[in-house]
């Protein structure tokens, strides 16, 4: 049995159930060792997502053949559409770490894309950096109108005490914390998933680019495109219902990012409270 059991439209589930899609560039090869040593481990089915790595978007045959797949028009996957900033919003300088942002990007619409095309009802997407805690395998519960799900991810606190530290999951008000980090996110139904693709791929929508629209979630309007975790705060935060298991059940291995790391400097960690964090060790330490 997938879903357990409902009580007052809470679903009661365990990592198991869901079919995990992990993010893994070509090249890191040891990663993806990594990963597949630790999902059979846990026994959950996976599929490995080959990651989009963003420098490869200057070569023409790397490009067309992603906009096939993605099935937009080839002058959409250029360096010039990206670097573009009415399509791919940034205070970002360097063009490199540019370049891994726009990648991260291209992966989690790869990643959706795939859920749908699996015909998933649900899914688990994972980053290949991702670190299960000892408590993985405990059960836990979603509520039915969530659209997102984090099983860990970096708490960014705008206030000192943001939730109650007891309660088993709660929903992110951005005036209180923001959820930075893409490594670990479960979309929990088959709509969840079409609706967070649609809201990706806006981005190639004719059109004026918009930060924030009342249909954000329709895919008809054209969204500018930005870091995948900014995407979920800046819409699925801030306008849906995003929510964060407590406490996380996946953490961050710091294994050598492929993407800019900025979590030191604005104080961000993989824990709510310093409890959960002197507690909490991997489940594969």
């Amino acid at each position: 049995m997938i879903i357990v059991e409902i009580i007052s439209q809470i679903i009661i589930m365990k990592i198991q159930d869901y079919h995990a899609i992990y993010i893994n560039l070509e090249q890191d090869k040891e990663k993806n060792k990594r990963v597949q040593q630790m999902l059979n481990a846990l026994k959950i089915k996976n599929t490995r997502l080959d990651a989009v790595y963003g420098k490869n978007l200057k070569d023409a045959s790397y490009r067309n053949k992603l906009a096939n797949i993605l099935d937009v028009d080839k002058q959409q996957m250029t360096p010039e559409f990206w670097l573009n900033r009415s399509n791919f919003k940034t205070m970002c300088r360097d063009q490199n770490a540019l370049y891994g942002k726009i990648g991260c990007y291209l992966s989690h619409a790869l990643a959706l894309k795939t859920a749908l095309d699996k015909g998933l009802n649900k899914v688990l997407i994972l980053e290949d950096d991702f670190d299960p805690l000892e408590n993985i395998n405990q059960q836990f519960t979603i509520p039915q109108n969530a659209d997102i799900f984090y099983l860990g991810g970096s708490f960014f606190h705008q206030t000192n005490s943001p939730v109650d530290p007891r309660t088993p999951h709660f929903k992110i008000d951005i005036s209180k914390l923001k959820m930075c980090g893409t490594f670990a996110y479960i979309l929990p139904s088959r709509q969840k998933i079409l609706d967070t693709y649609n809201v990706f791929m806006s981005v190639f929508n004719s059109g004026k680019s918009h930060d924030k629209h009342k249909d954000w979630r329709t895919g008809e309007i054209k969204l500018r495109a930005q870091a995948a975790d900014f995407m979920y705060i800046n819409h699925f935060q801030t306008n849906g219902n995003a929510y964060v298991i407590n406490p996380v059940r996946i953490a961050h291995k710091e294994i050598g990012s492929n993407i800019q790391n900025n979590r030191k400097k604005y104080k961000i960690g993989h824990f709510m409270t310093d409890t959960h964090k002197n507690k909490l060790s991997s489940y594969f330490s």
